[in-house]
C-alpha cells in the first residue's frame, strides 16, 4: 500500500512540474508575463484530474496483473491436466505398462526398425479361479503383482503393456534367442515362486504360459502377435506354466 501510495504522489507531482513548466513557457511567449493565476490552475489540474485517473490507472494495472497471475496458474493447471490425461491414455491405469492401442504402435514402429527383436504373450493360468473364489478385487491385487513380477524381471529397455484381462505382453529389441528364452523363463519362475494370499490364512498358486515369436519371422504387430499368441495357447494345452518357443525352422532364423 505504501508503495502504492508513493507511485501515485510521485506521478502526480511529475504531472504538477509538467504542467506548470509548459504553462509558464506558454504564457510567456503569448503574453509577455507569467500570472500567478494561471500557475496555480497549473498546478490544481493534475491534482484535481490527473491523481483520479492516476489512481484509476494503477488500479487497472493490479487488476490486470491478478489476472495475468490467474491466467498463468490455469495453464499450469491445464498443462498438468492434459499431462495427466496423456498417461492415461497410454498406459494402463492399474498396472502402469503401456496400454494396447499404443504398445501395437510401439511395436510396429520397432518392427520397421528391426528384425532383432521378440515379442512374449503371456497369459495368467486359472485367472477365473481366483476371480469366482475370491472376487475380482483380490484378482486385481494378483495382476498386480504379477505386473510387477513382470517388470522386474525384464530389461529396462523392454516394452511392457497389458494387453486386457490377465494378458501381458512384452518386447525386446534388440535380442536373440538365448536372451528372449531366458527373459520369459526368467518372468514364468518368479511369477511361480510369488507368495499371493488372497485371504488370511490362504496362499493361492500362481503361475503364467509364455509363447514367444520373433520378428525375423513377422513384420508387424499383428502377424507377430498372432504366432506368439499361437504359441501361449500350445503352453495351455501343453500343461501351462510353461514357455513355448517357436518351431526349428523360426528358430534358425533368430539363433
Amino acid at each position: 500500500m505504501k508503495k502504492r501510495l508513493l507511485r501515485l504522489c510521485v506521478i502526480t507531482l511529475a504531472s504538477i512540474v509538467v504542467s506548470v513548466l509548459s504553462t509558464a513557457i506558454l504564457m510567456h511567449f503569448m503574453f509577455g508575463n507569467i500570472p500567478r493565476a494561471g500557475l496555480i490552475i497549473a498546478a490544481l489540474v493534475p491534482i484535481l484530474a490527473g491523481l483520479p485517473i492516476t489512481f484509476f490507472i494503477d488500479s487497472q494495472r493490479r487488476k490486470l496483473n491478478v489476472a495475468l497471475a490467474d491466467l498463468k496458474e490455469a495453464h499450469g493447471q491445464l498443462e498438468t491436466l492434459n499431462g495427466e490425461l496423456e498417461k492415461q491414455a497410454r498406459f494402463d491405469f492399474m498396472t502402469g505398462f503401456l496400454n494396447r492401442r499404443y504398445f501395437v504402435q510401439a511395436v510396429n514402429e520397432q518392427c520397421e526398425r528391426t528384425d532383432k527383436g521378440a515379442i512374449l504373450c503371456i497369459d495368467v493360468d486359472n485367472f477365473k479361479q481366483i476371480n469366482d473364489s475370491f472376487g475380482h478385487l483380490v484378482g486385481d491385487e494378483a495382476l498386480k503383482m504379477i505386473a510387477e513380477t513382470i517388470s522386474s524381471a525384464t530389461p529396462q529397455d523392454a516394452l511392457l503393456a497389458r494387453m486386457g484381462g490377465e494378458e501381458f505382453s512384452v518386447f525386446l529389441q534388440p535380442t536373440d534367442l538365448k536372451t528372449a528364452r531366458s527373459v520369459a523363463e526368467c518372468i514364468r519362475t518368479a511369477v511361480e515362486a510369488m507368495t499371493f494370499k488372497p485371504r488370511e490364512g490362504v496362499t493361492h498358486d500362481l503361475s503364467v504360459s509364455i509363447g514367444l515369436a520373433f520378428t525375423s519371422s513377422a513384420h508387424d504387430f499383428q502377424a507377430l502377435f498372432g504366432q506368439a499368441d499361437l504359441h501361449m495357447y500350445a503352453a495351455k494345452q501343453q500343461g501351462k506354466n510353461r514357455v513355448i518357443l517357436p518351431d526349428n525352422d523360426d528358430l534358425e532364423q533368430v539363433a
